[in-house]
């Protein structure tokens, strides 16, 4: 039997000791199905279940599911919250000191499972939050344009990760009105639930937290270059059909004088069994994002 009850813009509070799950906005009513695909500002509310089989979690829902199921829930109404929706796969501009009362606070994403949450400085106005794919990595990289020189935070699978291969996280950003910058917060847990309406059942085991942490979005880490490419690294471990590599970018400086962090995607190139011999990967200042299992690449080392 399911109880549940109104959380709202407080939800936050309660993240430490409560799993947080986005899934029920894998099944979205029609009015937002369109928005949730774009990347937009939406409004959201997130309710609190407590269920005999699925245990107790903090669901996120769409307006009108939550609208939908209010009554039957017997919850009395539902607190909406304005945030932004980054999609999976997707990108999402948000400014870098958001209006108190006119912008969104707040960046929800769907649940994560291998993926990463990347935020890069566009300008000195604005942010992008990228919720790249968990195996896509590369393709992501390069279909988004993301290019690690912007890269200020990534939230990977290496902070989540807890062992069972159902590694399952939540994260959302939220903008702390004392420090003006944006924090990324995120969960680590085990299991899911599907929820429709009042109905709320297992999905891959009940849901239980294995952690929490943050971290800020906006104040790059001089590590972030490290992490980029240990999650580009975690696809080749994975999933050796990948295809597309990291190449520097057209810089005005020698090729001599790059560094890592002037490495950036391109979505023109080619892996190196398709353009001839492969360069030696101790020659170049990309050699950190090259396929480490491309046969040409073994026997110049």
């Amino acid at each position: 039997m399911a109880r549940w009850e109104d959380v709202g813009p407080e939800f936050e509070t309660l993240t430490r000791g409560v799993p947080l799950s986005m899934a029920p906005l894998s099944n979205p009513g029609v009015n937002e199905a369109r928005d949730l695909g774009a990347g937009v500002s939406m409004y959201f509310a997130v309710t609190r279940v407590h269920d005999d089989v699925a245990g107790e979690a903090m669901v996120v829902e769409a307006h009108s599911q939550a609208a939908a199921a209010v009554r039957d829930r017997g919850t009395g109404g539902a607190e909406m919250i304005q945030a932004y929706w980054a999609p999976q796969g997707g990108s999402i501009g948000i400014p870098v000191r958001p209006d108190h009362g006119r912008d969104p606070q707040l960046v929800f994403t769907p649940d994560l499972s291998g993926c990463s949450v990347v935020v890069e400085k566009m300008n000195e106005e604005s942010l992008r939050v990228s919720h790249v794919q968990g195996g896509r990595h590369h393709e992501d990289f390069s279909r988004l344009s993301i290019d690690p020189r912007r890269v200020t935070a990534i939230l990977s699978h290496e902070h989540y990760a807890n062992g069972p291969s159902n590694d399952q996280a939540a994260a959302f950003l939220k903008f702390d009105r004392g420090s003006r910058e944006w924090n990324i917060h995120w969960q680590a847990r085990q299991g899911t639930i599907n929820v429709q309406g009042t109905d709320v059942r297992v999905g891959a085991g009940p849901m239980a937290l294995r952690g929490s942490g943050s971290m800020s979005a906006v104040r790059r880490e001089s590590d972030v270059i490290a992490a980029l490419h240990r999650a580009l690294d975690s696809d080749r471990t994975e999933y050796h059909s990948a295809a597309i590599r990291m190449t520097r970018s057209q810089s005005s400086q020698s090729s001599a004088n790059l560094s890592p962090m002037e490495i950036a995607p391109s979505a023109g190139s080619r892996p190196p069994w398709q353009r001839g011999p492969a360069p030696n990967p101790r020659d170049t200042p990309f050699h950190q994002f090259l396929r480490r299992d491309n046969p040409d690449t073994e026997r110049r080392r």
